[in-house]
C-alpha cells in the first residue's frame, strides 16, 4: 500500500467511524485510521525527504518524484458533495 492510499484510507475510516453508531466500531474504526494516517505521514516524510537529481521544490526541500507528487494530489484532494441532484435527475415516487 502506498502512502497515498494510507491517506485515503484513513480518510475513509474517518468517514465509516462518523456514520456508525455502534462505539466498539468506532472505536476500532479510529484505531484503524490513526494508524493509516501515521503511515502515510511517514511515507510523505520519507519521499519529500528523497531528492530527485538534487531538485528542490519552492521551499527549498528536495522534491518529491512526479509519479508520488500526482498519487498524492489524487488522495488528498477534497471530492465536491451535491446536496441537491442535478437538473432533471430528480425522481418522483410512485
Amino acid at each position: 500500500m502506498t502512502g497515498a492510499e494510507h491517506y485515503t484510507r484513513a480518510q475513509d475510516c474517518l468517514t465509516e467511524a462518523d456514520e456508525t453508531s455502534d462505539a466498539a466500531v468506532r472505536g476500532e474504526l479510529l484505531t484503524r485510521a490513526q494508524a493509516h494516517a501515521t503511515l502515510a505521514l511517514a511515507a510523505a516524510t520519507a519521499l519529500g525527504s528523497e531528492s530527485q537529481g538534487g531538485q528542490r521544490d519552492t521551499a527549498g526541500h528536495p522534491a518529491m518524484a512526479n509519479r508520488d507528487l500526482k498519487q498524492w494530489k489524487a488522495a488528498a484532494a477534497v471530492p465536491e458533495r451535491r446536496t441537491e441532484p442535478e437538473a432533471g435527475t430528480a425522481t418522483t415516487a410512485g
